[in-house]
């Protein structure tokens, strides 16, 4: 029996891809049934600040990112709350060149993240 590892994705305002951060009932509903789920193990949530590459001044990248970091810790603590917790975290900023931008480095910070 094989079991395959799951990654939530969590769209916090590039609104591509993944569960609206909003909606946090359907982000509870969707981590349970994957914890319930015989042959799959929750991994975590992920998130992808796409919207950064819309942003230009440095501290309004930061803020981006910030504001994306804030919603992922805020929906990991509500599904600890819920029973239904995610290992892990991974924020991924999008834009190299705002994240150089924001003073990120490629040696100091990756481009993907994970939170605490």
């Amino acid at each position: 029996d094989q079991v395959v590892d799951v990654w939530i994705k969590i769209d916090v305002g590039a609104h591509r891809t993944g569960v609206d951060a909003a909606d946090d009932a359907r982000v509870v509903k969707l981590a349970r049934a994957v914890r319930n789920a015989d042959h799959l193990s929750l991994r975590g949530l992920l998130t992808n600040a796409g919207h950064t590459y819309g942003v230009q001044a440095t501290d309004d990248v930061c803020r981006v990112y910030h504001d994306s970091v804030m919603s992922m810790n805020r929906l990991k603590d509500l599904l600890e709350q819920a029973g239904a917790a995610a290992p892990r975290v991974l924020v991924a900023r999008a834009s190299v060149a705002a994240s150089r931008a924001a003073g990120f480095s490629r040696r100091g910070v990756s481009r993907a993240q994970l939170v605490p």
